[in-house]
């Protein structure tokens, strides 16, 4: 059956599964970000308050406890999903976060972008930190940053061996 999910005050720009296949995440240009029950076509957690610009990029974690968002100011930011708060925001990229991706043991977070680089970030630190700290903590660096030959980053994806593969564009 269809499904009409209205809930967002601007355009839906980018979404991602749960791994349950339930719950479906959508980012939008209000700088939210919408967990919606696929059944009901409810939103049943609303993510906001860290980003101040539209959302780019969505993923959800493999063991579905945290989203991970991207804007195009170039900030990440990590979501527990229990709770619907920020755990952590992520900064490193200079342009437009176009795509995020978690590892098969969510490990790792993969980010591309504008920039022309892909970040790699520690996607279970978010949340020691968190607790260490009382509050969201603020990652400026990846853990590794590679750079393409200044072609914009659209897609990254990790296969189920774990390889990371970067999607560009081909310039002659």
């Amino acid at each position: 059956p269809l499904r009409l999910l209205a809930g967002h005050m601007a355009s839906v720009d980018c979404l991602a599964w749960h791994p349950n296949a339930h719950y479906l995440a959508t980012g939008s240009s209000d700088c939210t970000i919408r967990l919606w029950d696929v059944q009901t076509g409810k939103a049943v957690r609303v993510l906001a308050g860290a980003h101040k610009h539209k959302i780019s990029s969505v993923a959800v974690s493999p063991n579905g406890k945290v989203a991970a968002s991207g804007a195009v100011d170039g900030s990440i930011t990590l979501w527990d999903l229990d709770s619907a708060k920020a755990m952590a925001t992520l900064a490193g990229h200079q342009g437009p976060v176009w795509t995020l991706d978690f590892d098969r043991y969510g490990a790792l977070l993969a980010s591309g972008g504008a920039d022309a680089t892909v970040g790699l970030w520690d996607g279970n630190g978010a949340a020691a930190l968190q607790a260490a700290q009382g509050g969201p903590c603020l990652a400026a660096n990846p853990l590794r940053q590679y750079e393409t030959k200044d072609t914009p980053v659209y897609n990254v994806h990790f296969s189920r061996t774990n390889l990371l593969f970067a999607m560009t564009e081909f310039t002659s």
